[in-house]
């Protein structure tokens, strides 16, 4: 089935599943990361986009959805959705037809790059906290917030316990900024990512804060608590570049 993937994926990198109608919801996200050198980001962008109009050519019917992070510029993020691992199989193949029938157009995405990896995420709706009445129409949303909860497998259900706890929280506070989660399953881990959209960075953090004084002294304590069960807490944060993307 040809799925379409909307513009909030580009945003969110590791998307909500709620983006997709229901019965169509992706199991999986595999995201491929490219390092670009420093100076080289106009002529990569070429090279993406004639490695778009060769999928084109060889009928690729996946659309393949393109972000940019923010705090690292060059690096890009293309997203694929996949019900199984038998998608990425299929996927690969058909860029693997590329490379032998043009292999100049991934030739000049390489020189144009340090290195480049792939991740594949399992998107967690159980997690999630979606608002009944959300703060951003869809379409308003030109910025995501990513927080990465590094822990190890002993720690892993007090992870979620505390995701969970911190969503009936917010529910009850009736915060309208919602969250999607997602889980590694490739590399070391658990990693439990927690994204968070907003219409712009100064935007995210004034409601930020504004959330904050609502949760009050609970949410405090629910961060105390999962504290000790983390390995490592980062941040990262981007925006969707659908000029970059592909659509079948």
């Amino acid at each position: 089935m040809k799925r379409f993937l909307s513009p909030f994926l580009a945003l969110t990198i590791l998307a909500a599943p709620n983006v997709f109608a229901e019965e169509a919801a992706p199991r999986y996200l595999n995201i491929f990361t490219a390092h670009v050198k420093l100076g080289h980001q106009a002529q990569y962008e070429a090279g993406i986009k004639n490695l778009w109009i060769a999928l084109k050519e060889a009928g690729a019917d996946f659309p393949v959805f393109a972000s940019q992070s923010g705090d690292s510029p060059g690096d890009y993020n293309f997203v694929t959705a996949l019900d199984s691992m038998a998608d990425m199989d299929a996927q690969n193949a058909v860029f693997n037809k590329i490379g032998e029938q043009n292999p100049g157009v991934f030739a000049e995405l390489g020189a144009h790059t340090t290195g480049n990896n792939t991740a594949i995420i399992a998107l967690r709706p159980d997690l999630a906290y979606q608002p009944e009445e959300p703060r951003l129409a869809e379409g308003e949303a030109g910025f995501a917030y990513l927080t990465f909860l590094h822990t190890s497998a002993e720690h892993a259900q007090g992870v979620e316990d505390a995701i969970k706890a911190f969503s009936e929280l917010s529910r009850k506070q009736g915060i309208r900024d919602g969250y999607g989660v997602s889980q590694n399953v490739t590399g070391e881990g658990p990693v439990y990512v927690i994204r968070t959209l907003a219409k712009s960075q100064a935007d995210y953090f004034a409601h930020v804060e504004m959330n904050d004084e609502k949760l009050g002294e609970e949410a405090v304590a629910i961060r105390t608590k999962v504290g000790p069960m983390l390995k490592e807490l980062s941040f990262s944060w981007g925006f969707g570049r659908p000029d970059l993307s592909y659509q079948p």
